[in-house]
């Protein structure tokens, strides 16, 4: 039993990295029967057609925490319901730069919210996409400041590495969220950001450092970890990519053909920024273009 649902389950992982290259109709076709098996053999909760699976997944994704500060000051001066509606507006502003980013937003947690970039749908450039976002936030809270006389600032914290994504909660009602420490990092560097900084961990750097500027800051203690944890703030675009926006799974006319591989090689070179290894084997007869996929593996990776 155990085998089958592990099998299943890896399945279900490969499908979900080759949405960009099948097409979500395609791949949610060939999901559901396999998700629906794997339910019977877990005894889980049915998921909705078209949702996000309930099921455990390892998945690669960049986390946001963002605190909108002023709130606490504002609430000792105005009516509660005015708070309120400061604040909802607030979010009006932000959650559609998140979603243009192709971010989801995970929760709102009293005046801040989590935002996940990678899923439920695996992209390439997750951890770049969270950073741009971070950026037009600022943008957006600048903004709404203008437009009402208020003096409100965020401060964010992201960082990108290793989940589980799936349901969360009770046998009766379960959300789909993540767990990791990725997650848990991610929000100790919002906690440690001040109003107007973006701190970012070492492993969103390591995804991002050619196309984004940074400043190292002193290495901070985590409580329940042993090393303290390298700390980068986010400056802003490098001038050279300042009108670059990647696309996720973008595929070259270089190597139609190939995009189901070339996927692969991206996915296991985001692990190995990470600092997971691994060893992949590019084989198959003269002319098939093997050296033309590495190459556009080596491109892709440079730049």
């Amino acid at each position: 039993m155990n085998a089958d649902r592990d099998a299943l389950e890896r399945t279900i992982a490969t499908l979900e990295g080759q949405r960009a290259v099948l097409g979500d109709a395609a791949v949610q076709l060939a999901l559901a029967p396999i998700r629906a098996r794997l339910s019977e053999l877990r005894g889980g909760l049915e998921t909705p057609p078209g949702a996000p699976s309930q099921q455990p997944e390892r998945k690669l994704v960049t986390v946001m925490f963002v605190d909108i500060a002023g709130f606490t000051a504002m609430s000792e001066r105005l009516d509660a319901e005015r708070v309120r509606e400061i604040m909802n507006g607030c979010f009006d502003l932000m959650v559609p730069v998140i979603v243009r980013y192709g971010g989801v937003i995970d929760k709102f947690i009293g005046d801040g919210l989590m935002a996940l970039f990678g899923v439920p749908h695996a992209t390439e450039h997750h951890a770049e996409h969270a950073l741009r976002a971070c950026l037009d936030l600022f943008g957006a809270v600048r903004e709404y400041n203008d437009e009402r006389g208020l003096a409100l600032g965020i401060h964010i914290g992201v960082n990108s590495g290793l989940v589980v994504a799936g349901g969360m909660g009770s046998a009766g009602r379960q959300d789909y969220s993540v767990v990791g420490d990725a997650v848990n990092v991610a929000a100790r560097l919002e906690d440690a950001s001040r109003v107007g900084e973006t701190l970012v961990g070492p492993a969103t750097r390591r995804l991002t450092c050619e196309r984004f500027e940074f400043d190292a800051l002193e290495p901070i203690s985590l409580k329940g970890k042993a090393q303290r944890l390298p700390v980068f703030r986010l400056v802003g675009l490098r001038a050279r990519q300042q009108h670059l926006v990647t696309e996720p799974n973008r595929v070259s006319m270089r190597i139609a053909g190939r995009s189901d591989e070339l996927a692969a090689l991206l996915h296991v070179a985001g692990r190995a920024r990470l600092g997971e290894g691994a060893v992949i084997g590019v084989v198959g007869d003269p002319g098939l273009g093997k050296s033309t996929l590495v190459a556009e593996l080596r491109s892709r990776v440079a730049g």
